[in-house]
């Protein structure tokens, strides 16, 4: 682990009567929420549809129809364009969204499907805004008898919302934790006793 990689480190007291030293760290691998997540419809595009200047500009040059004007007018930026990111910008499209969670994502009441559109958007906006990011977690057993930190069987897992870490989300941040000591765990026995595979640690 880089230390410029790390954020927050504690002693956990796990439901098996051991101490770890859980490590929360930035997960530099994880790649953006559009890769690895089931989303919303998502456009890059090389001119803002949101500019009410630039969409009038573009209405007057194509005759689009009425329905795909629509889709253009609720379009909602998810990144502009920048001289850091290139010309075009990321656009989150919210009608063909809705579209997507009714008829794929099995929402058939409409308030309902609108709530699920607004939360995903706020989600990927908040990654792309900074407001959060990915991160890992590790834990390395405590030896009882010494309190040496055994660094030879940490683990780590990737892929959790720094959300995780607040305090609202406590239970969340815990059942994380469990999860990483349980890989602690099967990961020493595997090497310890490899005849004894089928253990449970939680």
């Amino acid at each position: 682990m880089k230390d410029q990689n790390f954020i927050a480190r504690e002693t956990y007291a796990h439901k098996n009567g051991l101490m770890y030293d859980i490590i929360w760290a930035y997960d530099d691998d994880c790649r953006s929420p559009l890769e690895v997540h089931e989303c919303g419809v998502v456009e890059h595009m090389d001119w803002d549809p949101t500019d009410e200047g630039a969409l009038e500009e573009y209405l007057d040059q194509y005759d689009v129809g009425l329905e795909e004007e629509a889709r253009l007018r609720l379009m909602r930026v998810l990144r502009s364009p920048s001289a850091r990111h290139g010309r075009e910008g990321i656009y989150y499209d919210y009608l063909a969204t809705l579209h997507k969670v009714h008829t794929e994502w099995g929402f058939k009441d409409h308030d309902d499907a609108v709530q699920v559109v607004e939360g995903d958007f706020e989600w990927l906006k908040g990654w792309y805004n900074d407001d959060w990011h990915w991160i890992s977690v590790s834990a390395a057993p405590i030896d009882p008898d010494t309190d040496r930190v055994m660094e030879e069987h940490r683990q780590w897992i990737n892929g959790y919302e720094s959300n995780i870490l607040k305090p609202k989300h406590d239970q969340w941040r815990i059942e994380a934790m469990d999860e990483v000591v349980e890989e602690v765990e099967w990961t020493r026995h595997q090497v310890e006793d490899p005849d004894q595979m089928d253990l449970d640690f939680s």
